[in-house]
């Protein structure tokens, strides 16, 4: 079985623009956002980028791995890596503009939540804003920050939860993920108990 590994006709300059564009968005944007709290631009060049970069890598090449096994297992040509698939760009314009497009991908697709918006502002947006405030603000004693994560992506998390179909059985009323992120407030409590152990001790003759 011969492997197409890419084709202009597929549509697969959409994804590889997409794909390139995303993962330098997602190596360039944390450089400024590290900036306010004193984290260098020169820093995250040297020291942060090439971990980005490595773990950009790792994964591609994992989702390569896994979609050529799937070809191999079935017998198709037509797997992609990419976890949406090859031309999510032209099939969206399609859709806008074809109603006999729309009534194709409504017999397959369900109206669903955007989770992954909503996860992405929650865990992402929402709860780095919280953070650098924190930061800001208690700048001692350490592991305030760290606590306070530990405490408030669980939250985002389980709030998160509600609006995503399980990926895993539930645990009691719980989903897996809900169900994880309870530990994690255990965690975040020890690093504040320690904190105000240590603020204490500091204040102390």
């Amino acid at each position: 079985m011969t492997q197409q590994w890419w084709a202009l006709s597929r549509g697969d300059l959409d994804t590889t623009v997409a794909q390139v564009g995303t993962n330098l968005a997602q190596m360039v944007i944390p450089v400024f956002l590290l900036l306010p709290v004193g984290i260098s631009a020169g820093f995250s060049v040297t020291h942060l980028l090439p971990g980005y970069a490595l773990g950009f890598l790792i994964g591609s090449l994992g989702l390569v791995v896994l979609a050529e096994r799937l070809a191999r297992r079935e017998g198709r040509t037509n797997v992609t890596a990419h976890v949406y698939g090859n031309n999510v760009p032209a099939i969206i314009a399609a859709a806008r503009h074809s109603a006999q497009v729309r009534e194709i991908l409504a017999g397959i697709l369900t109206p669903r939540h955007p989770s992954q918006l909503y996860e992405a502002f929650l865990e992402g947006l929402l709860l780095f804003t919280l953070l650098i405030l924190i930061r800001l603000k208690f700048k001692k004693p350490d592991g305030v920050t760290t606590g306070c994560f530990f405490i408030l992506y669980p939250v985002m998390r389980i709030v998160g939860e509600f609006f995503r179909e399980p990926d895993a059985p539930l645990t009691g009323s719980l989903t897996r993920g809900q169900f994880l992120s309870l530990f994690m407030f255990a965690i975040g409590a020890a690093f504040l108990w320690s904190a105000r152990r240590k603020y204490l001790a500091d204040r102390s003759p």
